[in-house]
């Protein structure tokens, strides 16, 4: 039966007598262990690279050399969640290269590391599968999961080893599979977030592992990357039937490139199909190797020149200024809330170390876009959501605050259980317009997400076979809106063009977060400032040319999901956005990209016909339509998530003398 445990209960579980760094006792040592515990990965790894890593859930298959070689260093980099699958207990013979000691021989491999990666983070999130991958929990254990660590034993059990690449490449999750030939450990990454890829590339077949047909069973290994010192063990091995050799330093290679190889994926980077590290072949002289200890005395030479500059002495001594506090924690969350146009509507006014006030600013409302402000009240409920994603909050609205639609927002904590994970969620959150894969969504990520509505009046519905139809009620609320130079002019002004646009303004949005080439963009910018221009461009055809850009990518989706509310008030359209923002980070969390699609929902009309479509009743109103997929185009941040200018001076002092 498979022991599942989580990092809520690893606090509990602590020694404190022999804890020597007890972070569970107060909430601002919490925050600083969430950074300091991951500080000297800066500049090495970049903070895309480190929220990824923090929201990410990773499944490795097999415990023993090769997956669980990645364990340590994985927790130590900074993932968020592990999920650790293996039926068998150390031995003896394992102490050689594993990650065991004397003491844990004869303790489940997948167990003994959970008390080690627990050790080491008790933030982290982790499962624990004892009977190791089966078709029975199979579903289970890849749940949630944005990566695989395939390290199954062909030998011992061909058949799951196949199944999980197949249910991985339903469901376009990358796998990295390793092998190690003596000195040289061999990572081969199957990509299946690429569309219309087959279990390990169609190399082997099911036929093949069911059959217990070994040598098919590898062929996808290829011919090229068996080193020449280990081939005649495996002709001796293949006979003798003795146990394969495997070295500590070769296992700890294999940790090694696939703990780089998660973070380029997780980051939504290509990776080479194959990544090898041959130790025995790098003790070996060459030319290359003495050109590159060449290259070492004018490289030294550079790097001290550099360090005796004003410039790197002055960051050399800069200390950590951030102020740690639960106001503080929450307005950094709040800066990741979506709004339409990004234009960051909130006013936010912090009383203490522990309460805000928020609402909406009138000097930075849409009047065109979103005339009756539906759109920027519900942005405030993502901005209410996020904040109560890292804190234990109490929201109140009294009614001299309810009438100009303000929030109290008062915590009383961090939330300990999964701070660590919501940091990185509401880092990566971000809206991506490019194409998604149309690989299913599984049923465990809408019930998550359905679930996560229960203590709101909000409605949520999930469809995966409305591509066209959607398109083209987004098409026709689209060309209605681009057909209007008041609508044209205001998204105009909130693109930033250029660097210096960006900087002095961080709200807004940027030519390559919507994926405008560089002569679209250049084009934009100059009917801008031309409002004659605009207008003779639009009534030419560019507003049909806008209006097909705008919803092109519809078609490129996993599913889509409505959020519906009973009627129309601030409150509803609040709960709407904390529903929003809560499915966007739960969805990010299993890899998938999100964008809502407003056009869907821009009048009367379409609304009616989007409803419609949903299979709501007519006393529900269509609040928000969100496009899901995997992405086959991974966007980061290109602007900062909230302007400086959003924030009031602090106040001090009770929140309700100040109004």
């Amino acid at each position: 039966m498979d022991q599942q445990s989580t990092s809520s209960s690893a606090f509990d579980g602590m020694d404190r007598s022999r804890s020597g760094y007890d972070v569970t006792t107060d909430h601002l040592k919490l925050l600083r262990f969430l950074d300091e515990r991951v500080d000297r990965n800066q500049d090495v790894i970049s903070p895309w690279e480190q929220a990824s890593l923090q929201g990410a859930r990773i499944l490795i298959a097999g415990c023993g050399s090769v997956g669980g070689s990645a364990v340590e260093s994985l927790t130590r980099i900074g993932v968020g969640g592990l999920s650790l699958a293996d039926p068998e207990p150390f031995d003896v013979s394992n102490l050689n290269r594993q990650a065991c000691a004397i003491s844990e021989v004869g303790t489940n491999k997948a167990v003994a590391l959970s008390d080690r990666v627990l050790a080491i983070n008790p933030l982290c999130d982790v499962k624990v599968f004892q009977s190791g991958i089966t078709e029975q929990n199979l579903d289970s254990a890849i749940a949630g999961v944005s990566l695989i660590f395939d390290g199954i034993d062909v030998g011992a059990a061909p058949v799951e080893k196949y199944l999980l690449h197949t249910r991985a490449c339903t469901y376009g999750i990358p796998v990295m599979a390793g092998m190690d030939f003596g000195g040289k450990a061999v990572l081969y990454i199957f990509d299946y977030r690429k569309p219309g890829c087959k279990p390990f590339y169609g190399r082997t077949t099911e036929a093949a592992h069911r059959e217990h047909r070994f040598a098919d069973c590898l062929t996808w290994l290829g011919n090229s990357h068996f080193p020449a010192d280990f081939l005649p063990i495996i002709s001796d091995r293949l006979v003798s039937k003795k146990p394969w050799p495997q070295v500590a330093y070769c296992v700890q290679a294999m940790g090694a490139i696939a703990t780089r190889c998660a973070v380029e994926i997780l980051a939504g980077q290509a990776v080479r199909h194959v990544v090898v590290v041959d130790a025995h072949l790098a003790t070996m002289t060459a030319p290359k190797r003495a050109w590159s200890r060449a290259l070492v005395l004018p490289r030294l030479i550079k790097a001290l020149r550099v360090s005796k500059s004003s410039g790197a002495q002055r960051l050399a001594i800069q200390e950590d200024v951030r102020r740690y506090s639960l106001a503080e924690e929450m307005v950094e969350a709040i800066r990741s809330a979506p709004s339409p146009h990004n234009c960051q509507p909130w006013e936010i006014e912090t009383f203490g170390d522990a309460c805000l006030r928020i609402g909406l600013s009138l000097d930075r409302l849409i009047p065109v876009v979103d005339s009756s402000n539906n759109g920027v009240i519900t942005s405030l409920g993502c901005a209410v959501e996020a904040a109560a994603w890292v804190a234990d909050v109490r929201i109140t609205a009294p009614e001299v605050l309810a009438a100009r639609c303000e929030l109290l927002i008062e915590a009383s904590g961090v939330c300990k259980d999964h701070i660590w994970k919501a940091r990185s969620l509401l880092a990566r959150r971000v809206t991506n317009r490019f194409r998604y894969s149309k690989a299913e969504l599984p049923q465990s990520a809408v019930d998550i997400c359905l679930n996560a509505k229960s203590d709101l009046d909000v409605e949520i519905q999930f469809s995966s076979g409305i591509h066209t139809e959607l398109h083209d009620i987004a098409n026709e609320g689209a060309m209605r809106l681009f057909h209007r130079d008041d609508y044209v002019s205001e998204l105009l002004e909130h693109i930033r063009f250029s660097h210096s646009e960006e900087t002095m303004n961080r709200s807004g949005m940027t030519p390559r977060g919507l994926g405008l080439s560089w002569p679209s963009a250049a084009f934009l910018q100059l009917l801008r400032g031309q409002g004659s221009l605009r207008k003779l461009a639009l009534a030419g055809g560019l507003s049909r040319l806008m209006a097909a850009n705008a919803v092109e990518n519809i078609p490129y989706s996993g599913a889509f999901a409505l959020i519906s509310i009973p009627k129309e008030t601030i409150s509803a359209r609040i709960d709407a956005g904390r529903i929003l923002m809560r499915t966007w980070l739960h969805l990010t969390g299993a890899g998938y990209a999100c964008q809502p699609i407003d056009f869907t929902i821009s009048d009367d009309a379409v609304r009616a016909k989007t409803g419609a479509l949903f299979g709501i009743t007519c006393e529900r109103i269509p609040a928000v339509v969100l496009r899901i997929g995997r992405p086959l185009v991974t966007v980061g941040r290109t602007t900062m998530r909230m302007s400086e200018h959003a924030l009031v001076p602090a106040i001090v002092g009770a929140p309700h003398e100040s109004v």
